[in-house]
């Protein structure tokens, strides 16, 4: 359902609508300078308004321990993900795409679940350590390098993949 919810409102949205709540109260306009088609808002709206709850809960703040950056950016990647076949290894992936080409803004950071020393995050830099709990085991990309060389998430499970020396492999 999630899915679809988040659908309906990214097609409102490409419309020019701008959806927000007010309260509890789901609110939304159109802002386009152009009216939108008809014939392809008003089943989404009428949509919208049959599942107004669920619209509700899916536009409400996320607040979860579970990443952070300014922007919030990361937040709606790991909800995306979330539950998908592959979606760790797709969510990191992403996360790993995004800093590459310089859309996470500092500091950010995510958790990473289930790895061989346990619960930990990866962060943005040292400054984005101060936003942890001083009990929370964090590494900076840089800090990773020279401990894994590559890292892929596979089912919440950091796995170290190493290159192996040809005489192993020609044996």
């Amino acid at each position: 359902m999630t899915t679809a919810i988040s659908d309906i409102v990214t097609r409102l949205k490409s419309y020019g609508y701008d959806l927000y709540l007010e309260g509890s109260t789901l609110r939304y306009k159109c802002l386009a300078l152009l009216e939108p088609p008809k014939d392809k808002v008003l089943p989404l709206l009428d949509t919208l308004k049959r599942n107004k709850q669920a619209v509700i809960e899916y536009l409400k703040p996320k607040d979860s321990p579970e990443a952070f950056d300014p922007d919030g950016i990361l937040q709606e990647v790991i909800g995306f993900w979330q539950g998908k076949d592959n979606g760790n290894e797709s969510c990191i992936d992403h996360i790993d795409q995004m800093r590459a080409d310089g859309m996470l803004k500092s500091p950010w950071g995510f958790k990473v679940r289930g790895g061989h020393i346990g619960n930990y995050w990866i962060i943005s830099d040292t400054t984005a350590r101060e936003k942890l709990p001083p009990e929370a085991m964090s590494f900076t990309i840089e800090e990773l390098k020279p401990i894994i060389k590559t890292c892929k998430v596979l089912n919440g499970k950091v796995v170290e993949v190493r290159n192996i020396p040809k005489e192993a492999v020609n044996a």
